[in-house]
């Protein structure tokens, strides 16, 4: 979202509205599932028979009516409405800020909020472990 907000300015220039900018933000969350979740089905699908053909195999007494092999529709349909659920769910916070950038910011090119102008003192540690800790403890979210 952040490398998108000139973007989202230039969309509120041309008169979008924060409705309509939070629902195009959601509509491509939801594009992106037409991909992600046929996807992360079929290797689910093959998870769930390898496990079960480990545990008849393993515990023959206690799994011997497992079926192995066949699909459930009903498991495919609940994936797939988890999946749609938990992408909707997690694009309403970027569809908020994207709906909250305002033109001027965006076209002045002040929109990047994570720009700091600290150093890093990287005498103790070499630069990669410097910089992993003064991103992790940038702001307390992290930090913590």
């Amino acid at each position: 979202m952040v490398q998108r907000t000139r973007f989202f300015g230039m969309m509120r220039c041309l008169g979008m509205t924060r409705t309509q900018i939070r629902r195009y933000v959601r509509l491509e969350a939801l594009n992106w599932c037409r991909i992600a979740i046929p996807i992360g089905i079929g290797p689910g699908i093959l998870a769930t028979w390898m496990l079960c053909f480990g545990l008849r195999t393993f515990f023959g007494n206690e799994f011997e009516t497992i079926p192995v092999g066949r699909i459930s529709w009903i498991g495919i349909g609940c994936g797939t409405l988890i999946g749609l659920v938990t992408v909707l769910l997690s694009s309403r916070a970027p569809a908020k800020k994207a709906a909250g950038v305002s033109a001027i910011t965006a076209v002045s090119g002040n929109a990047d909020p994570y720009i700091h102008t600290s150093r890093v003192h990287t005498r103790p540690f070499p630069i990669e472990t410097e910089l992993g800790i003064h991103h992790a403890t940038g702001s307390r979210k992290t930090s913590f």
